[in-house]
């Protein structure tokens, strides 16, 4: 029987509950097989995001409204780059290699 060695770990992480309870799992077996961990946050996409605050832009010309816009997805932005952190230094807290790219 060929042994199953898990080299790379790609975690897709959305914020959520339900990926957070992965993350346990994904340090265990990067431990166990010392493994690279990828992690790779995800936004929702620009419509989901804009449906969020539709009613703030109700109203408002063009060019307020492009500043609006630029503005939520610049928070989205920074939130994704806060869960990252977050992740990478609950990932380092449990030993496996980890690679990070932020754009």
């Amino acid at each position: 029987m060929k042994k199953v060695i898990y080299k790379k770990i790609l975690l897709t992480h959305d914020g959520s509950k339900l990926a957070s309870a992965a993350v346990p799992h994904v340090i265990a077996l990067a431990n166990t097989f010392k493994s690279e961990v990828f992690l790779l946050q995800v936004i929702d996409s620009f419509s989901q995001v804009m449906s969020k605050f539709a009613p703030d832009l109700v109203g408002l010309n063009g060019e307020d409204s492009l500043e609006i816009t630029k503005q939520i997805l610049a928070s989205e932005r920074e939130m994704a780059i806060h869960n990252l952190n977050k992740l990478k230094d609950q990932l380092k807290a449990g030993r496996p290699v980890l690679l990070v790219h932020t754009a």
